[in-house]
């Protein structure tokens, strides 16, 4: 098998536990490999990671925990929210020509909806079996284990996004399947929680 694209969503989760990193060396020598498979395989690796905090940073100071990361990677864009309820998607870097132009977008309930988007509030946390996510719906409930698990904080009372394929059969509504997106951003949040 030759994949086109592999993504690691986050990094972190698929680091092993013995490298720190913030450790330079460490990293590269864990990211290194990917070059080597990208070229004989033809496959574009796609590394989600997530950005820090700080005010007043910009470029590859905005990568949290390693800047190995910026330094390897072939290209780079970053997400983050703007005003009036706006994301944007800014081209950072890119070693093959100019960075792209940076975007604007919204995201709208009806575009979770038609993606088949819902929030979903966890109601149980469990180290084995991840997440349980209460379903819009009613009492239904779903177990979760995000590839996030753990290295990200979740508490019970928080709202996760789903993809939820549904099957209705005698005024019941059953999952056939479910993937986990990420925690539901505030403006989605079902207000009558």
């Amino acid at each position: 098998m030759k994949p086109a694209l592999v993504i690691f969503d986050p990094l972190q989760a698929f680091i092993p536990s013995d490298i720190q990193m913030g450790q330079r060396n460490a990293m590269r020598n864990c990211l290194n490999p990917l070059i080597g498979l990208g070229e004989e395989y033809g496959t574009t690796f796609l590394i989600v990671v997530h950005t820090n905090k700080r005010q007043g940073v910009y470029g590859r100071n905005r990568i949290a925990d390693s800047a190995d990361v910026w330094d390897i990677a072939r290209s780079v864009l970053i997400t983050g929210a703007a005003k009036d309820n706006m994301r944007y998607l800014s081209h950072e870097k890119s070693n093959y020509g100019e960075p792209g132009r940076t975007v604007l977008y919204t995201i709208t309930e009806s575009n979770r909806r038609r993606n088949n988007v819902r929030a979903c509030r966890v109601v149980e946390i469990n180290r084995e079996r991840g997440l349980l996510c209460r379903l819009p719906w009613g009492t239904d409930e779903i177990w979760m284990k995000p590839r996030d698990f753990e290295v990200v904080p979740y508490k019970v009372g928080d709202w996760v996004d789903l993809v939820l394929v549904t099957i209705s059969t005698h005024n019941h509504i059953s999952v056939r399947s479910a993937q986990y997106i990420g925690k539901t951003p505030a403006t989605f949040i079902p207000e009558n929680n």
